[in-house]
């Protein structure tokens, strides 16, 4: 993979070493003068070493933009410096190549990185909790998101066995039984058709009375308002041959073009809707005063049905 400006695709470290498809592109601009590189090539689009961004002053402005599109687009938010007002000069970007030890402070030292130094920080990808490193989350979200079972139990979640096997799972404040807390967080563990299972959850019973629980009113938002996993356009002619999809490329067939919701207002509407309106009818029924409690959960409900029409 030859991609440019490829940081987010290492944890955010910023190795020299992976940058081939910036090693590639400094050798050819390079040799167009007769300009050996070597390996000073990650000096060179450092601006270390100035011939080439002052050959090619535009390559300077390219690197700064994609450097700050992508670092705010980072999920681990301890790397970003404190909120405050900057002049735009602190905004300019300084470039060297150092070792990894240097750059965050700290053991290990296992190569080269650019460190990029800006906005009052020595390294903009260095935070102040040992070790120092960007560390991702393993979900890629920078929120995570209140649609996986993982973000409710002690112990990750993969599938609904994962569930079996626990001890105890959540009651979400006494709002939930613990065999329907298990029905509901299995409901979570199958992305593309939970929408219409966990709109049924809902609308049975008197399970409506649980949305007084904030954590239950963030799940019902999740599930429904989150679009979920990209189909690239590439692929919408393909389908997964096997259920449950058991390899890496089937798992990435197993998504939605325009979002979850679209998908399943296009394709089935009548369930979702009919779902929505239910869920709507009976929370309408908990009104019975201006000053109830029941008010937040009624226009947490108005909201839900007024986003899907």
């Amino acid at each position: 993979d030859e991609t440019l400006f490829d940081w987010d695709a290492h944890g955010w470290m910023l190795w020299v070493s992976k940058e081939t498809g910036l090693k590639r592109l400094v050798t050819e601009l390079c040799a167009g003068h007769l300009l050996a590189t070597g390996s000073e090539w990650a000096n060179l689009a450092a601006g270390s070493d100035p011939y080439l961004v002052h050959t090619w002053p535009e390559f300077m402005c390219y690197r700064n933009i994609i450097f700050h599109w992508k670092y705010f687009l980072c999920t681990d938010l301890r790397v970003f410096p404190k909120v405050q007002h900057y002049q735009p000069q602190t905004a300019y970007l300084k470039w060297q190549v150092v070792d990894e030890q240097k750059a965050f402070g700290c053991p290990p030292n296992r190569g080269k990185v650019f460190m990029v130094s800006a906005l009052g920080k020595d390294h903009l990808m260095k935070h102040q909790t040992p070790p120092s490193r960007p560390k991702p989350p393993a979900s890629g979200l920078r929120w995570p998101s209140a649609a996986l079972a993982s973000h409710h139990t002690k112990t990750p979640v993969r599938t609904e066995d994962d569930l079996l096997y626990m001890r105890s799972l959540p009651s979400f404040n006494e709002m939930l039984r613990s065999a329907d807390s298990e029905a509901l967080l299995s409901f979570l563990t199958v992305p593309y058709i939970r929408m219409p299972l966990v709109l049924a959850f809902f609308t049975t019973g008197d399970r409506v009375n649980s949305l007084f629980d904030d954590g239950l009113k963030e799940i019902l938002q999740a599930v429904i308002l989150e679009p979920g996993k990209l189909l690239e356009p590439a692929k919408w002619g393909d389908a997964p041959e096997n259920v449950p999809a058991n390899s890496s490329t089937e798992q990435e067939l197993v998504a939605t073009p325009y979002g979850q919701l679209l998908t399943e207002l296009a394709c089935a509407p009548a369930c979702i809707l009919s779902y929505l309106a239910k869920l709507l009818e009976l929370a309408l029924v908990l009104a019975n005063s201006a000053m109830s409690q029941t008010v937040s959960t009624i226009l947490f409900t108005l909201r839900m049905a007024a986003r899907g029409e």
